[in-house]
């Protein structure tokens, strides 16, 4: 953990360093500066790879972590280095070959090497500060209530939360390099009065560029490309800037009702139905739907992973607002309703609604869900869903151990008499 407090205590502010990237001459001057205003720091990660000296850069920095004025946040480089030090099977890419060669050649190198990937197992993936959020390399709302989990403790969260902050919102879209392009659509879920600051991305290799979302909450890209030939990003915060209360929307105190409604249930069950029937029409967010924009045909399976993640950023949209949201998908795997579940703090209240009927009734109207084949043997969606879903409803059934899930049974198991 990073106690803020402790490392600003006497100080006057802190400043927020993007990603160094090796680059020891445009770190120095700005650890120089700092110190003549008195000003503790915090990089948003990314310390080594592609510059010319990231053996001097872990240098330093170890030493203004052992001086107490300085800490830092895991960035993608960080977690690679991590698991190359381990012995893990990486790809030397993105600057790690020459970093390794760097260190290869400083007298110093392997302890450089232990300390950092033991430091960075230590660090949290984000912090919360007043009405900042430092992340590396994107926001979600989880991170407002989640404790941060350490880059080495992934599990304590949904792994695509981990993901998020390290990597960013990827889309199917490549670039020239071969990599998925970025996505900037997780801005539109901050908060009014909250400010992300990350780095990971290089928006400007002039000046940090500042983004306001849909409900009103901004974001800065701090990093201005120090490892191509721009200047080394820094935001300068006063102490009680740091330190202050948070003023941002936070969903809280619980509301008297469930704001969040799990729909569960296979394909055909009758979940489309249930939500026309129990819910307003507008507090509903459907995988059908989102198929349908996405791929011009709700019929079309497309992405199941881009379709989920539509899906959440929807729900968060109206949930930030105070909004009841009903998710209408199948919600079978034990992963995707614990990522729905999570879009509200631990103690809000959450309804998982469970829907099935026989397979002769779904299939006497099965329609186009008896045109797509999923199983080896020609099984359709229907019966592959039907399948899946008496072993998958099992966890279910216990709210998947949730405290705050309340499960309502709306199947019929049998035929009716």
């Amino acid at each position: 953990m990073i106690d803020l407090h402790k490392l600003l205590a006497g100080r006057n502010g802190l400043r927020v360093v993007a990603d160094v990237h090796g680059n020891l001459a445009a770190l120095q001057p700005v650890v120089d500066d700092a110190r003549q205003k008195n000003l503790a720091l915090l990089c948003l990660g990314d310390l080594v790879d592609r510059g010319p000296d990231s053996p001097g850069v872990l240098r330093l920095w170890r030493e203004l972590m052992a001086e107490g004025i300085a800490t830092y946040l895991p960035g993608n480089h960080c977690h690679k280095f991590m698991r190359w030090q381990r012995g893990n099977q990486v790809q030397m890419t993105g600057g790690l070959a020459v970093t390794v060669a760097q260190l290869e050649q400083a007298q110093d190198g392997a302890d450089l090497a232990r300390w950092y990937a033991e430091t960075t197992a230590a660090q949290p993936m984000w912090v919360l500060a007043g009405s900042y959020v430092f992340v590396h390399a994107s926001f979600d709302l989880r991170m407002l209530t989640l404790e941060p989990p350490s880059a080495d403790e992934p599990c304590g969260v949904p792994r695509q939360l981990r993901d998020q902050a390290l990597f960013g919102e990827r889309t199917n879209t490549l670039d020239t390099n071969g990599y998925r392009k970025r996505g900037y659509r997780w801005i539109d879920q901050v908060p009014r009065g909250l400010t992300v600051v990350i780095g990971h991305d290089v928006v400007s290799t002039e000046a940090p560029v500042t983004r306001t979302g849909q409900l009103g909450g901004r974001v800065i890209n701090l990093d201005t490309g120090a490892d191509r030939g721009g200047p080394l990003g820094t935001l300068d915060l006063s102490t009680d800037e740091v330190l202050a209360s948070r003023d941002y929307l936070e969903l809280d105190p619980a509301p008297p009702a469930p704001l969040l409604t799990i729909l569960v249930g296979p394909s055909g069950a009758g979940k489309s139905t249930w939500a026309a029937r129990n819910a307003p029409a507008d507090s509903v967010v459907s995988s059908d739907a989102i198929r349908a924009e996405l791929y011009g045909d709700f019929r079309e399976q497309g992405d199941r992973d881009e379709v989920m993640r539509e899906l959440i950023t929807r729900a968060r949209n109206r949930l930030v607002q105070g909004l009841p949201v009903t998710l209408d998908a199948t919600h079978l795997s034990r992963k995707d309703r614990l990522s729905s579940a999570a879009l509200v703090p631990p103690h809000h209240p959450v309804r998982y609604v469970l829907i099935d009927r026989p397979l002769e009734e779904k299939l006497q109207d099965a329609g186009w869900r008896a045109e797509v084949v999923l199983g080896e043997n020609g099984e359709t969606l229907v019966e592959v869903h039907h399948a899946r879903a008496s072993s998958a409803l099992g966890y279910a059934e216990q709210g998947d151990g949730l405290p705050n899930v309340e499960v309502i049974d709306a199947r019929r198991l049998t035929q009716p008499a």
